[in-house]
C-alpha cells in the first residue's frame, strides 16, 4: 500500500468516525427533546367525572353536558385523546345489554359562544351482565383532528341510549 492509500484510507476512516459521532449525538438530542416535551406539555381536561349514566327510558335517550376548559387558540397542541371510563356503578346494578353512546361537542367560546353541535367520537357499550363489581375499563380515542375545535371553554355532550331500568346502568368515570 502505498503513503498515499495509507493517508487517504486514514482520513476517510476518521471522516467516518466523525460522522457516525455527530449522528448518534444529534439522535441522542432529538429522543431527549422529544422526551421531555411529552412530559412537559401533557394537559388533562375533565368535562365529566365520577357520572351516573342513567338511561331515559321513555325516550330511550339520555344527554350529559359537562364544560371542559381547554388549552387556548395561541397554544401548539400536536396530539388530542379522549379517555372515557366506564365502570360498574357503585349504588346499582350494572346495564344488562349493550348501546351506542355518543361524545358531542356542543359549543365553543363560553356559554354564549358559537354552537357547534357535531359528533367527535362513538362507542358501543359492552354487555354488562358479565361483569362484577369493581369492574372499569377505558377507551382511548385519538381526536386531534378536531383540536380546532377543542380550544378554550367548550361543553362536551356525553349521550347514553337505551331503555334499561333506571335501577341498572352505568357508572362513568370520567371523560378527559
Amino acid at each position: 500500500m502505498t503513503q498515499e492509500q495509507k493517508i487517504l484510507r486514514n482520513s476517510n476512516y476518521s471522516l467516518t468516525n466523525k460522522t457516525m459521532r455527530y449522528r448518534s449525538i444529534v439522535t441522542i438530542v432529538a429522543i431527549v427533546i422529544t422526551v421531555i416535551n411529552a412530559f412537559s406539555q401533557t394537559e388533562f381536561v375533565r368535562t365529566h367525572d365520577e357520572l351516573t349514566i342513567v338511561t331515559n327510558p321513555k325516550q330511550g335517550i339520555n344527554s350529559f353536558t359537562g364544560w371542559g376548559s381547554f388549552p387556548s387558540e395561541s397554544k401548539e397542541i400536536r396530539r388530542i385523546t379522549m379517555n372515557l371510563t366506564l365502570a360498574y356503578p357503585k349504588d346499582r346494578a350494572i346495564a344488562h345489554w349493550d348501546y351506542l353512546d355518543r361524545v358531542n361537542i356542543l359549543r365553543q367560546g363560553g356559554v354564549n359562544g358559537k354552537h357547534l353541535d357535531f359528533e367527535i367520537g362513538r362507542m358501543l357499550t359492552p354487555y354488562g351482565s358479565n361483569f362484577k363489581e369493581g369492574w372499569a375499563y377505558t377507551w382511548s380515542v385519538d381526536v386531534t383532528d378536531f383540536q380546532a375545535f377543542l380550544k378554550d371553554s367548550v361543553e362536551i355532550e356525553y349521550i347514553h341510549s337505551g331503555y334499561e331500568s333506571i335501577s341498572a346502568n352505568w357508572y362513568s368515570y370520567r371523560l378527559q
